[in-house]
């Protein structure tokens, strides 16, 4: 995957750097919005807003009018103003300073593979068909009511195609958070899942990882607007 890095903390920026290419990322950095490479194109964007030079929402609002590239805000500004002025003119997610590298590469994941999905598809594996955009789950032709973490969590498996995904990650994408003291929620949820779906093996526990789709479920197939 290519990140673009725009910061202007160079300690910071190293150490990013460093920690995405040790995860297989290409890494592209600048520290103004003047000199931000217009190709090639990257996957997925990590800035700060609040740079020494430029006005980084007016930046953003203006990118975001034309590319749908997913954007992280990555500072130390804190407040509740800030963020939401962050998220209102365009970014996907908000990361303070300092953070755990683990949350931060779960929330990319996250927004790359919400980014390869259509708004308004539908996932259909074996008899499972999940409208993405009404939030409604179907099985063997028949609708099955689930509140709304518990859906989370199943397009969170869906998606990964029957791969294993670690605990931290489904906390970032599903609870916005790894701390641990909420593992016990997650676990619940994962029961009443497996309870509502009518079948106990359907998501499967892999100790010490995470949970994962039944090898026997397969991976998804979707289709676009209806």
């Amino acid at each position: 995957m290519r990140i673009l890095l725009v910061n202007d903390d160079e300690r910071l920026v190293e150490m990013m750097a460093t920690m995405l290419r040790r995860h297989g990322h290409e890494v592209v950095s600048t520290c103004s919005f003047e000199s931000i490479p217009v190709s090639p194109r990257p996957d997925l964007i990590l800035l700060d807003l609040w740079l020494a030079r430029g006005d980084g929402i007016a930046w953003l609002r203006c990118f975001r009018a034309t590319d749908t590239t997913p954007v992280i805000v990555v500072t130390r500004r804190d407040t509740e103003a800030e963020r939401l002025r962050g998220l209102w003119a365009g970014a996907d997610d908000y990361v303070v300073t300092p953070f755990s590298f683990a949350e931060l590469n779960a929330r990319m994941n996250a927004l790359i593979r919400r980014s390869r999905y259509p708004a308004r598809a539908q996932l259909r594996l074996s008899d499972l068909v999940i409208d993405v955009a009404r939030r409604t789950v179907q099985r063997q032709g028949r609708e099955i009511a689930l509140t709304r973490k518990e859906f989370d969590l199943l397009l969170v498996l869906v998606r990964a195609g029957g791969m294993v995904v670690c605990r931290e990650q489904i906390l970032a994408e599903v609870w916005s958070t790894t701390w641990k003291g909420v593992a016990r929620t997650l676990e619940v949820h994962v029961s009443s899942l497996r309870h509502k779906l009518g079948s106990p093996d359907i998501v499967r526990t892999v100790r010490g990882v995470g949970y994962g789709l039944s090898d026997r479920v397969g991976a998804p197939a979707h289709s676009g607007c209806r």
